[in-house]
């Protein structure tokens, strides 16, 4: 059965005993200073403490699920009181995410701008790989601008690597059928033009140590598979913005080599 509670690692136990088969752990209070701080991330010694808790959540047969990361300070304002330290945790945070599994880190919002640069900084700051950043709305982050600003698909390159050519699929909806045909009711079945899921307008940027080294953007696609072909360039990473799709709400890649 797999069951997941969100909770501080020290106040899980009893949900093991419970039979829980996965758990979503909550950061949020290593940023704290009075009697509920959770001291796991604290001094030197915090990964190697964190992979001895992988060990023993793998030993249970327990798996993190989802983590949540420290929240409740000016991640927007570097000059806030504390915001070293709050960041420092946030940063461990990240990192722990990745040493015991996780899938996710939820980051709850501030304004959308905030959000975003929060966002790339953990990322940049980290260097994590496995673990991919959920954004959760709160009140002053309404979901439809956040959907709105979050069209961007970073991928971080496990090393620098030479590139000179890029293979996007985007997703056009297979169960519309397209096809040359005289019958009748497979006419019907077929929508005319450009599948409105196709991305219509992106751009794509090679960066190298958070410098663009390449941008390439695209106008009026109309194709399911996008093959960009440019002079060598050495990037550590590719961000894609999509701008606009053919007409369907939510922009969708099936996939990028």
């Amino acid at each position: 059965m797999n069951v997941s509670a969100i909770t501080e690692v020290r106040k899980a136990a009893p949900y093991f005993e419970a039979g829980y088969k996965m758990i979503d752990i909550s950061f949020c209070a290593t940023i704290y200073k009075d009697a509920i701080h959770d001291p796991i991330l604290d001094g030197d010694d915090w990964e190697m403490r964190m992979d001895e808790l992988d060990k023993q959540l793998k030993g249970r047969g327990i798996r993190v699920n989802t983590t949540h990361l420290p929240y409740r300070y000016h991640y927007e304002d570097p000059s806030s009181e504390n915001y070293a330290y709050h960041y420092e945790m946030t940063r461990r945070s990240l990192i722990a995410s990745e040493r015991l599994g996780a899938k996710w880190a939820v980051v709850h919002a501030n304004t959308v701008e905030a959000t975003m640069a929060h966002v790339k900084k953990l990322f940049a700051d980290t260097g994590v790989k496995t673990v991919g950043l959920a954004i959760e709305n709160m009140a002053k982050s309404p979901i439809e601008e956040l959907i709105e600003a979050h069209d961007i698909l970073l991928m971080i390159l496990p090393e620098v690597r030479t590139l000179s050519q890029l293979r996007l699929t985007f997703w056009s909806d297979f169960r519309y059928p397209i096809r040359v045909t005289m019958a009748p009711n497979r006419q019907r079945q077929q929508r005319i033009g450009v599948p409105t899921e196709l991305v219509k307008d992106y751009t794509v940027r090679l960066l190298l140590d958070h410098t663009i080294v390449k941008e390439i953007t695209i106008k009026d696609n109309y194709q399911r598979l996008n093959v960009l072909n440019f002079d060598c360039v050495m990037c550590d990473s590719a961000e894609i913005t999509v701008h606009s799709t053919n007409g369907y709400r939510d922009a969708v890649i099936f996939e990028v080599r």
